[in-house]
């Protein structure tokens, strides 16, 4: 039994093919390692999630989709990421984060992402960039929306901001306050709408005089919100944060 990673790449070079590997180490360090000069883009990963038996995990899934398999030599399949990564989330033996996971080296950022002509998202996104997203980030951000929405083009990030270090739990409660915001923000304004087919945090504007003009205020309350509640907790603690995860307390 080997535990480790079962990941998905996707690279701009090869449309409509994704890998599908496994490694014991991390896997940006695997998509890097395999970013060589032998291909014109790098390998982004889009979904990873840690097994107690890597290779059996890897072994099942490989056979799942061996009929989209492009070389029964290599590890790429012609089929899309979404189909892979929901079937990944039925096979057994997966090791789930807990509220005591914690990493030092990865943070948290809000971001306001422009889905398409009158639809927008306010969400979380995870890197180990520390200041700023990084134009890697906005890539993976962007390709992380395209798969989610189907949409074969994302606009893009139009902001984003550090809040905090990045722990799991606290990342489920923050989802819930720019979910409550949004919900609040919409039961009092006519021009905007929650949309009825994606989730709690993409909103649609409704009149096309308000084109041109993305939901900033929206992502600037939120933000200012959510920057409280983290001061308020000490979330960007990181000595307090790593006692308080060790101990396996809530914050």
């Amino acid at each position: 039994m080997s535990q480790g990673f079962i990941y998905v790449l996707i690279n701009q070079a090869m449309p409509g093919i994704v890998k599908i590997g496994r490694t014991v180490r991390s896997t940006n360090e695997r998509a890097n390692e395999i970013s060589t000069t032998g291909v014109p883009h790098d390998f982004i990963v889009v979904y990873e999630q840690q097994f107690l038996d890597c290779i059996e995990a890897e072994r099942k899934i490989h056979e799942y989709f061996a009929e989209y398999r492009v070389n029964k030599n290599r590890e790429f399949f012609q089929v899309s990421p979404k189909e892979v990564i929901e079937h990944i989330r039925y096979i057994d033996g997966k090791i789930d984060n807990d509220s005591s996971s914690f990493s030092g080296d990865h943070h948290l950022y809000l971001y306001l992402a422009k889905i398409d002509t009158r639809k927008y998202r306010i969400g979380l996104f995870k890197t180990s960039s520390k200041k700023y997203l990084t134009e890697e980030d906005t890539n993976l951000l962007e390709q992380q929306l395209e798969i989610a929405y189907e949409s074969p083009h994302v606009w893009g990030v139009i902001q984003s901001s550090r809040l905090c270090f990045y722990l799991d739990d606290q990342k489920a409660k923050i989802e819930k306050i720019i979910t409550n915001e949004i919900q609040n923000f919409f039961a009092s304004n006519t021009y905007w709408e929650l949309s009825k087919t994606d989730d709690d945090q993409t909103i649609i504007v409704k009149n096309h005089r308000f084109d041109d003009y993305p939901p900033s205020s929206l992502y600037s309350s939120i933000e200012k919100i959510l920057i409280s509640y983290i001061e308020l907790h000490a979330l960007d603690n990181l000595y307090l944060r790593k006692k308080l995860a060790k101990r396996k307390l809530n914050i």
